[in-house]
């Protein structure tokens, strides 16, 4: 059952293990699968090569077969290259594991994979064909329609089919075979899906409870999705979208989840025809970026969503057009994006630019820029979210530039409701070191999960501030990139008490390639505080394999030159 994620979907208690397949990935199976509760993890692998199959298969059973292990949870194998030869798949069709080994999760992705090769692989090896997900992203130059009749004979236990990014993949004639009666997940993202591929869909996997037909863009007749009793997820981004009324039975009483970011609306605005939907007593979470949206749309929007936990409102420029002094609903409203909203110093001005340049060009009058002087934005802005909405757990600012004044409101405006945020996503606000204070000291803060400053003016004098108060108690994600911290300010974070609950560590571009060894070291140096520590990046084009040192390794820590900023 689909069920609301608020939190950030990092993940904190999975390992994930990145070798090269011909040296390492049979030890990192064999030796380092398990925990001591027998919990099984996630390996991923690059290039799958037969270079030393034999002496793999030999570990694999050497070492396998030592650990006396009861598998309940299986584990997840992924393949993920863009270079494999077809003698590799065949040897991976013959790799053989102990009788007891079950595979869970297998992802062959960017690869020159054919159906024929799919085939052999299920056909030759059990293994394979007891898998509950399959991840084909992105192999449309080899993979066929005739795909699908492999998977629908083999994968009598699927219950998730990722085929994004394979544009050859839909035909009627094979898609018409595939009736997987487990399937509740199935990702035709970017696939050239048609109205006539929908209806086949709709009517043979009616189990479906989670479907994303993103980026087909083209006019897809909506309404056979209304045969999937059990939908509680759709994303239909980045396409044509002549009526969600279509749907409406499901988007009033079913769905839980919507996206429509970037879809373009024919015949009706985005919100007329979210209007005509009237209410909507189940949806919880809703994606709706880069629409037009403005004030008054808001309040629209909250009026048939009553039932709204989470909305991403990112790119709607046109909500820094006012003050939000407006009157929304009664809301749960406890997760929020306002990411690149435009709400910084010039909006208003850029704003009443773009109007006044429309008006006079309607008048047939030329067009002279007016000089208005520094107008700062609205502060209110930020006072009136807070106000809006007193069940914030999470927020996300980034990419307006607020700057320290616009920051200190959303403080305020937190203290005066008593609210206590877990994730905190202020990338690139043009914020200095000096709102360090408040957010290390704040009885807002004290329950934060999650921090994002990238690309603002820290430096180390806001290390200092930061790393003298220890109120984080369960503090996982931490993103100080791009913020001009020395190999000092560096060392004081890894000294700070509250890094030991870090999970997700993120601090590339600060660091230069002539000194990237030098912050290696310090981690190193600094491995007893890193207690939690699962994922580290810093920057200065170090490459994972070559130079992830043996120490990290040991820790099973993913290092990498750049993981991005956002938390979704």
């Amino acid at each position: 059952m689909f069920q609301t994620q608020l939190n950030p979907e990092i993940e904190y208690n999975q390992k994930v293990y990145s070798h090269t397949f011909e040296t390492d990935l049979i030890n990192a199976i064999s030796k380092n699968l398990f925990d001591q509760n027998n919990k099984a993890y996630k390996i991923v692998s690059s290039p799958f090569n037969s270079k030393n199959f034999q002496q793999i298969q030999g570990d694999l059973n050497q070492n396998i077969q030592q650990q006396n292990i009861n598998i309940n949870n299986g584990f997840q194998l992924s393949y993920w290259t863009a270079k494999h030869k077809k003698q590799n798949w065949e040897k991976l069709a013959e790799l053989k594991f102990p009788f007891y080994f079950y595979l869970k999760h297998l992802k062959i992705a960017n690869s020159n994979i054919t159906s024929q090769d799919l085939q052999q692989i299920f056909q030759k090896n059990k293994v394979f064909r007891q898998i509950q997900t399959l991840d084909l992203i992105s192999n449309s130059a080899s993979l066929k329609p005739n795909t699908l009749q492999i998977i629908n004979d083999n994968l009598h236990f699927l219950n998730t089919l990722i085929l994004k990014n394979n544009k050859k993949i839909l035909d009627t004639q094979y898609l018409s075979l595939l009736k997987l009666p487990n399937l509740t997940c199935l990702n035709l993202d970017n696939c050239n899906l048609q109205t006539e591929h929908l209806q086949i869909i709709s009517k043979n996997l009616s189990n479906l409870k989670e479907l994303n037909i993103s980026k087909n863009f083209s006019d897809i007749n909506l309404s056979s999705l209304n045969n999937l009793k059990k939908l509680e997820k759709l994303e239909i981004t980045d396409n044509l979208i002549t009526d969600l009324s279509q749907i409406k039975p499901i988007l009033q009483n079913q769905l839980k989840y919507l996206d429509i970011s970037r879809s373009a609306f024919q015949n009706k605005s985005c919100l007329q025809q979210l209007k005509d939907i009237e209410t909507s007593n189940s949806i919880e979470v809703l994606l709706i970026q880069n629409q037009n949206l403005c004030e008054e749309d808001l309040v629209e929007i909250f009026s048939i969503f009553k039932e709204l936990v989470k909305i991403d409102l990112e790119g709607n420029q046109n909500l820094a057009k006012s003050d939000l002094n407006i009157q929304i609903p009664q809301t749960k409203l406890q997760w929020l994006s306002l990411r690149q909203c435009s709400f910084d110093e010039n909006a208003q001005h850029r704003k009443d630019e773009l109007d006044r340049k429309e008006m006079m060009k309607d008048k047939g009058e030329e067009y002279k820029p007016f000089d208005y002087g520094f107008i700062p934005f609205h502060q209110e802005i930020i006072t009136n979210i807070v106000k809006f909405f007193p069940n914030l757990k999470f927020i996300d600012l980034s990419q307006n530039l607020i700057k320290n004044q616009g920051f200190t409101e959303l403080v305020q405006g937190f203290q005066n409701n008593s609210q206590k945020l877990q994730h905190l996503q202020l990338a690139n606000c043009g914020l200095t070191h000096e709102i360090l204070p408040l957010i290390s000291k704040s009885q807002v803060f004290t329950e934060l999960e999650s921090l994002n400053l990238r690309e603002n003016d820290i430096k180390d004098e806001g290390v200092q501030i930061l790393v003298s108060e220890n109120q984080f108690q369960n503090l996982k994600y931490l993103n100080l990139s791009n913020c001009k911290i020395s190999v000092q300010g560096f060392t004081q974070l890894l000294n700070w008490e509250s890094i030991k609950t870090v999970v997700d560590f993120r601090f590339s571009e600060n660091v230069s390639r002539s000194n990237s060894n030098l912050y290696i070291k310090r981690v190193e140096d600094n491995l007893d505080n890193l207690k939690n520590l699962k994922k580290i990046s810093l920057g200065g084009g170090m490459e994972i394999n070559d130079e992830t040192p043996v120490s990290l390794q040991k820790r099973n820590i993913i290092m990498s030159p750049f993981f991005g900023d956002r938390l979704d």
